[in-house]
């Protein structure tokens, strides 16, 4: 611990049991997590609704993938089983199978997606793409969305 750190000893002690043995996806998934909670402060001045077991309560999660080979897929399903462990309700859809009108009322939208070829969207995605990128898309609010990229 630096003489100039923010953090207690205890603290120190507790952040280094926690990430002691972590994989490097175990890292980048808690740098994440990390993130989140820094946004949700900056944004509201306090950090998300979470309980002292650091499960979410009741939040509800969105996970959107669009996948041509199945890296997003992947991704997307894991961040589901790691989101409903930590308590949030989960809903998971394939970009093309995901009613563009929900898109109003998900306040928490994860979006996991892989490119193709030049940096296209891949297959599965494009109607959700191309909704997007037009007049009918809603304007962008105060919601929280993480973006997790496959290629």
């Amino acid at each position: 611990m630096h003489e100039t750190s923010p953090l207690n000893v205890q603290q120190v002690q507790l952040l280094s049991q926690l990430v002691d043995g972590l994989s490097a996806e175990q890292m980048a998934w808690v740098r994440g997590f990390l993130a989140g909670i820094n946004h949700s402060v900056r944004q509201v001045g306090h950090p998300a609704a979470v309980t002292a077991t650091g499960n979410a309560s009741a939040r509800q999660l969105t996970i959107l993938y669009g996948s041509q080979t199945g890296h997003a897929q992947e991704v997307a399903e894991l961040a589901k089983a790691r989101a409903m462990a930590a308590g949030f309700k989960v809903d998971l859809f394939a970009m093309g199978d995901y009613k563009a009108s929900r898109l109003k009322h998900d306040k928490l939208l994860l979006v996991a997606v892989s490119t193709q070829g030049e940096g296209e969207p891949p297959d599965d995605a494009r109607d959700f793409y191309d909704f997007l990128h037009s007049d009918k898309a809603p304007p962008a609010r105060c919601h929280t969305l993480c973006r997790a990229g496959a290629g």
